[in-house]
C-alpha cells in the first residue's frame, strides 16, 4: 500500500476523533489532520502551510465576524423583533405580500454573513412562533425557515462558495451576482408562497 493511503486513513481518523470525541470545531479538527497527515508522510508539522493556508481566507473571515457583530447588535436593540411583528400586523390579511417580506426578513442574515445558521437563529426563531400563531403547521413552519435561511445563503451580497471560486481561479466576484441572485431570491420567494399558501385557510380565520 502507499504512503498515501495511510495517511488518508490516519487524518480521517484523527478528524472524526477531534470532532467527535473531543468536540472541537471543523476548522481546528481539519488541522490536526493535516498535521497527522504531514507527519505520517515524513514531512513533518506544516507550519508555514498552516498560517498562509489559514490566511488566505481572513478578509472572508473578517466579513463573517463583522457580520455576525452586527446581526447581534440589532437583534439585542429589538430591531427585527420589531421589523417581524411590524410584517405580521400590517400584512396578516395578506398572505402573499406577508410571506414575501418574510421570506428576504429570514434571508437577510444569510445575505450578509454568508451563513444559513445565523439566519436560522437570528430571524428564524423570531419568525417561527408568529407563523405557528398564523396556522402553518409546525413541519412547515420549519421548512420555511430552513430553506429560507438556505436561499439566503446563496443570494448576494456574500456569497461564500463564490467567493472561493472567485478567489481561487482570479476572477472578479461581480461575474457572480447574476447567478447568485437568480439561485437566491426567486427560488426562495417561489418556496415560501408554495408552503406557505398550502394553508391559507388558517390566515382567513385570524
Amino acid at each position: 500500500m502507499p504512503i498515501e493511503f495511510y495517511a488518508l486513513i490516519l487524518m480521517m481518523a484523527v478528524f472524526a476523533a477531534a470532532v467527535f470525541a473531543g468536540k472541537f470545531p471543523i476548522g481546528v479538527s481539519l488541522a490536526f489532520a493535516s498535521i497527522a497527515g504531514a507527519l505520517i508522510a515524513g514531512y513533518g508539522i506544516p507550519l508555514r502551510h498552516l498560517v498562509e493556508g489559514s490566511f488566505a481566507y481572513l478578509d472572508l473571515i473578517l466579513i463573517i465576524a463583522s457580520a455576525m457583530v452586527y446581526m447581534e447588535i440589532i437583534k439585542e436593540t429589538g430591531a427585527l423583533g420589531e421589523i417581524s411583528r411590524l410584517i405580521i400586523v400590517y400584512l396578516h390579511r395578506r398572505p402573499f405580500w406577508m410571506l414575501a417580506l418574510i421570506t428576504l426578513f429570514i434571508m437577510f442574515p444569510g445575505m450578509i454573513t454568508g451563513l444559513s445558521t445565523a439566519a436560522v437563529l437570528t430571524t428564524g426563531a423570531i419568525v417561527a412562533p408568529a407563523l405557528m400563531a398564523l396556522g402553518i403547521p409546525r413541519i412547515q413552519t420549519g421548512s420555511i425557515i430552513a430553506m429560507a435561511a438556505l436561499y439566503g445563503m446563496v443570494a448576494p451580497p456574500i456569497n461564500v462558495p463564490a467567493m472561493i471560486i472567485g478567489g481561487g481561479r482570479g476572477h472578479a466576484l461581480y461575474r457572480f451576482r447574476a447567478a447568485p441572485c437568480l439561485c437566491g431570491y426567486s427560488p426562495g420567494h417561489h418556496y415560501l408562497q408554495f408552503f406557505g399558501l398550502s394553508v391559507p385557510e388558517e390566515y382567513e380565520s385570524r
